[in-house]
């Protein structure tokens, strides 16, 4: 408020003819009208005084960071100094342009001298050394520039930033130890309360005896049928359970095989195309029926939707499993009945059939379930990132922005 006080005060004064543009400079600082989102914005709040408690610690950190950027620049000046010159095809003057127009000029990333020396070393702490480890493995040799730039990366990239990412971290979970022992202590007592084997009277009453409709699969198979007890017999045993992940591996396989230049070659008539095309078509046959199978036995064994929470639907990946299984079965449909050849579109779908897998791992389930609930969190950086860009473009346009003497071409 007080600022734009100040700014409204200067613009009328210097209309009126006195000279006060150097407080215009306050304008600048009108950029931090952003930060009143954090009043509305608690999460962005949150993040930002967790990084703020956090700079003593990061001070350390850039600290050790500066001296990791000086000891990989003097090291750089040592063996790279001077490597781009006109007898390695380089020209850092325009004089020796003019006298062999061949050479090409010094790239911008170089340890020539200690300012520049920096710059690169911070250009290969950030994850961009590609093309500046190109260049110096051209001018001298693979040996030496190999094993400088990977150890800058390794050291500067994956261990100063790691710690940099680590120290956040930590603030974080500072923030969060009392809510944490909170709920901690909220689930040990409600898992103590309701101990006594819930997964297991689950499955008990799963085949209780039950009148129509309750607990009836698909409407006709009862919780005593003999059909039903086997496809939860088969749907449980390991060695299915094995099967039908080589299936899914095997499948995948398949459709890595199965390209649109493989296609093309087939339909031009090429013998070893055309048969690698037709095995590919009739293990798809097969493999879909054996799906098919596999969500048929599921279904009947725990009952599509309205059987209560063992309901082969009320499971997200099991949803996943019945979606692109049905896909399957839609594209070969479609394959032979020319009402559907438009649903031949859906086989790019065919391409979600690895992450089956992810249900049958309970660590990489744990991974993409802590992914997804960290959606709302990963909204509020997002936020903070999106506000710092913001306030950052602003300045740089009102620091380096002036009135060009000539138009670009």
């Amino acid at each position: 408020m007080l600022l734009s006080v100040v700014d409204i005060v200067a613009t009328i004064v210097a209309s009126g003819g006195a000279n006060l543009s150097f407080l215009r400079i306050l304008r600048m600082l009108r950029v931090l009208r952003m930060l009143r989102l954090m009043k509305s914005w608690k999460g962005l709040y949150k993040i930002c005084m967790t990084f703020i408690k956090s700079i003593p610690q990061m001070a350390n950190l850039f600290v050790l960071m500066f001296l990791v950027m000086v000891i990989f620049s003097l090291l750089g000046m040592q063996l790279f100094g001077g490597c781009f010159n006109p007898s390695t095809g380089y020209w850092t003057e325009i004089e020796q342009y003019q006298n062999n127009s061949l050479l090409v000029p010094q790239p911008r990333f170089h340890f020539d001298y200690f300012m520049p020396s920096m710059l690169t070393v911070f250009n290969l702490m950030t994850g961009s050394f590609y093309s500046p480890m190109t260049d110096h493995m051209q001018a001298a040799g693979w040996g030496v520039s190999s094993g400088f730039f990977i150890s800058a990366v390794l050291i500067g990239n994956y261990l100063v930033m790691n710690l940099f990412v680590a120290i956040l971290l930590n603030a974080f979970a500072d923030d969060s130890d009392d809510t944490a022992s909170m709920a901690s202590s909220s689930r040990r007592s409600t898992a103590r309360s309701g101990s006594g084997g819930t997964n297991r009277d689950e499955y008990l009453s799963e085949f209780a005896p039950a009148p129509w409709p309750q607990n009836y699969a698909l409407l006709m198979f009862s919780p005593q049928s003999a059909f039903r007890r086997l496809c939860h017999r088969i749907s449980r045993n390991t060695v299915w359970d094995t099967f039908v992940i080589l299936l899914i591996v095997v499948s995948s396989i398949c459709l890595a095989i199965d390209s649109p230049r493989l296609a093309a070659a087939a339909a031009s008539g090429s013998p070893f195309e055309v048969q690698v095309s037709w095995w590919l078509e009739q293990l798809n046959f097969y493999f879909t029926i054996l799906f098919t199978f596999e969500l048929m036995f599921k279904v009947v064994a725990h009952g599509l939707i309205l059987n209560g929470k063992t309901s082969f639907l009320k499971d997200p990946w099991n949803v996943l499993d019945f979606f692109i299984v049905w896909i399957s079965l839609l594209v070969l449909l479609a394959s032979g009945i020319p009402a559907l050849r438009p649903l031949k579109q859906l086989r790019i779908l065919r391409v979600l059939r690895p992450l089956r897998l992810l249900a049958r791992n309970e660590g990489m389930k744990l991974i993409i379930t802590s992914l997804f609930k960290a959606m709302p969190a990963v909204g509020n950086v997002f936020g903070v990132i999106c506000a710092f860009q913001l306030v950052f473009a602003i300045l740089g346009m009102r620091t380096f922005m002036e009135p060009q003497p000539y138009p670009y071409p």
